[in-house]
């Protein structure tokens, strides 16, 4: 049986579903991203990571200014 906390928290998701309407950002796309962030800044390693996350940020700043 549910308690009333529970019941609360039904159908309540902390990380909804990406719309629809918004094309999905795929992996390919941030690793080209990644990869121009890397070659822009000298081709310096160690900042893989770094690289990634700038691009997907980018990319989501993207999609959410032309949505």
């Amino acid at each position: 049986m549910a308690t009333s906390k529970q019941k609360q928290n039904q159908g309540l998701n902390p990380f909804p579903p990406p719309s629809k309407s918004a094309p999905e950002i795929t992996e390919q796309q941030i690793a080209e991203r990644a990869y121009a962030i890397y070659l822009a800044r000298g081709g310096a390693d160690g900042y893989d990571l770094d690289d990634w996350l700038q691009a997907e940020q980018e990319l989501r700043q993207q999609q959410s200014t032309a949505a």
